[in-house]
């Protein structure tokens, strides 16, 4: 229903400003979004979209979320579709299934 409000308000020509949205705290010193990674590095919409699906069934927000301990590398559970066993988010999620094979 989301994407049938904003076609319906781009189809009007009216802009919608959200002027106090909840964003988390960074959980490390030089911690990024990982959306806001993709959006800066030139993905299209639809890619963002697949994206996102992604990052939501595995319930990140952060680099930090789906970094190695050391953080040198992502960890290799956030590569496919099957949810980590051992990180388990305390952030309320929107329902989200497993993306489909053109997402991963």
């Amino acid at each position: 229903w989301l994407g049938s409000l904003w076609q319906f308000i781009h189809t009007l020509g009216w802009s919608l400003e959200v002027r106090r949205h909840w964003t988390p705290k960074r959980q490390r010193i030089g911690d990024s979004a990982l959306m806001t990674i993709f959006i800066e590095s030139g993905y299209k919409a639809g890619e963002l979209r697949l994206i996102n699906q992604c990052r939501i069934f595995h319930q990140v927000f952060f680099v930090s979320d789906i970094a190695t301990a050391d953080g040198l590398q992502i960890d290799d559970t956030y590569r496919g579709k099957t949810p980590h066993q051992e990180r388990v988010s305390h952030w309320k999620w929107p329902s989200q299934g497993s993306p489909g094979a053109e997402a991963w």
